[in-house]
């Protein structure tokens, strides 16, 4: 039913899009998914994923103050101020290259600010995922890879632990270099899940994930008794478990509370609340040149939100294209065709979201724009 309610959140708000209507598309998707409700699974598979008890932090988890970070001559943030507090789901979000991994990576120690500092609070416990998975050891075995780090369990222990996340038989021999990106993902989890952590920092946990483990690790992290610091461009993910925004620009953290819609209603809202510019004559034709440059940015912006529903409108006929064909009978009985499907799914339903929330910032700098004249 998660699936359902997703697709309806999407239909909703491409109608209120003025300027490219999919919903139709999205409304057969969703027909076809209430179609299936009540058709048998063809596999009873599911992730059992559950975090279980944690110990508890002090009520001040995290305080950011003045954290600035750059590569070179590419500047990311600076002045990022922020304090996180027990059981808080707070969700980072800001335009690609802004720095939002990088200020995870900051708060793990695998890398330094140029200046600012942070502080953990009482009785915290840092567990962190990383997108790129890359802390796992592609030489090891799936076995051993959990078996290494919980050397007190038996293996009957880890094997059962293995299976609540789907790999079974001989599944668990594998070596992690052949695993997929779903199955590397899920075995991320696992290892998340038993590291014991109360404070979790998670950068893009979804990806590679197909739905029925999406939809999984949310239910865990509604019931997890901890605090989040998590990256997502998932609109849905971030709706359902979002308690705080923070809006990572170049010029500090600004914090909103509740999820992403409430997050582009106050942005819209600040922008309408904006005054419009009084026009006064300048000396040396001033007025004039700021007009030209307002109308210049202008035609950019509209060039940018058309190019965006041209995408956005591709990527539905794609993602269309990709469940039918995983519904065929010949898909289902592949199951490396089908995982190789999902996870093409996950990465294309991603760039939509990403795309749906530049299309958003555009509009609203259309707006601004508009607002000048």
């Amino acid at each position: 039913m998660d699936e359902v309610h997703r697709l309806e959140g999407i239909i909703e708000q491409q109608r209120r899009w003025r300027h490219f209507i999919t919903a139709d598309s999205k409304q057969k998707m969703l027909d076809k998914k209430l179609a299936e409700i009540d058709a048998p699974d063809r596999s009873a598979r599911t992730l059992g994923f559950s975090f279980g008890e944690v110990e508890p932090t002090g009520n001040e988890v995290l305080n950011v103050r003045g954290l600035s970070k750059s590569f070179g001559s590419k500047h990311l943030f600076s002045g990022v101020e922020f304090q996180i507090r027990r059981s808080d789901r707070a969700f980072l979000l800001g335009p690609n290259g802004c720095g939002k991994t990088t200020l995870l990576k900051i708060l793990i120690g695998k890398e330094k600010a140029d200046s600012g500092s942070y502080l953990f609070g009482a009785g915290v416990q840092v567990g962190y995922f990383d997108q790129t998975l890359s802390s796992l050891n592609n030489n090891n075995t799936v076995l051993d890879e959990i078996w290494n780090l919980h050397r007190d369990f038996t293996e009957a222990r880890v094997r059962t632990l293995l299976g609540q996340f789907l790999f079974c038989a001989d599944d668990v021999f594998k070596k992690i270099e052949t695993l997929s990106g779903g199955e590397k993902a899920r075995l991320s989890l696992l290892k998340l899940m038993l590291s014991g952590a109360n404070v979790l920092l998670l950068d893009e946990p979804t990806n590679h994930l197909d739905i029925p483990s999406r939809e999984a690790l949310e239910a865990a992290l509604l019931d997890f008794g901890g605090t989040m610091l998590v990256v997502s461009h998932d609109r849905y993910f971030i709706n359902k478990l979002s308690t705080r925004v923070l809006s990572i620009g170049m010029n500090g953290a600004e914090s909103f509370e509740g999820g992403y819609d409430d997050y582009a209603a106050k942005i819209a809202e600040q922008s309408a609340e904006k005054p419009k510019a009084t026009k006064t004559m300048g000396k040396g034709g001033e007025d004039y040149k700021r007009r030209k440059e307002r109308e210049s940015e202008l035609r950019r912006t509209i060039t940018a939100i058309k190019k965006c529903e041209e995408r956005i409108n591709e990527l539905d006929g794609l993602i269309t294209k990709t469940n039918e064909e995983m519904s065929t009978p010949e898909a289902a009985a592949d199951y490396a065709r089908v995982m190789e499907l999902t996870e093409t799914l996950g990465k294309l339903n991603d760039e939509q979201t990403e795309l749906m929330m530049q299309w958003e910032e555009l509009e609203n700098r259309k707006a601004q724009l508009e607002g000048e004249e």
